[in-house]
C-alpha cells in the first residue's frame, strides 16, 4: 500500500548533469489533479524547448493563471 501510495503523488523526470544521464523524483501537488485536461495540453503546447531551463521559466510565469484555473474550475 505504501508504494502504490508513493507512486501515486510522484513523477519523474529524465536529465542530464555533467554529462550523465540522472533521474530526479519530485511530489506532485494534490491540487494538480484538479487541473484540466485542456490547460495541460495548452500548457505543453506553449512551453519552449529549445533552450535550456526555458520549460521551469515557462511555468514559473504562467504559476498564477494555472492555479487561477484550478481554483475556479
Amino acid at each position: 500500500p505504501a508504494l502504490r501510495w508513493f507512486e501515486s503523488c510522484t513523477r519523474h523526470i529524465e536529465v542530464v548533469r555533467e554529462g550523465r544521464l540522472e533521474r530526479v523524483t519530485f511530489t506532485v501537488p494534490p491540487i494538480c489533479e484538479f487541473l484540466t485536461e485542456q490547460a495541460m495540453e495548452h500548457m505543453l503546447s506553449q512551453t519552449k524547448r529549445d533552450e535550456q531551463g526555458s520549460k521551469i521559466a515557462y511555468l514559473v510565469s504562467c504559476q498564477d493563471k494555472l492555479y487561477t484555473k484550478v481554483v475556479w474550475e
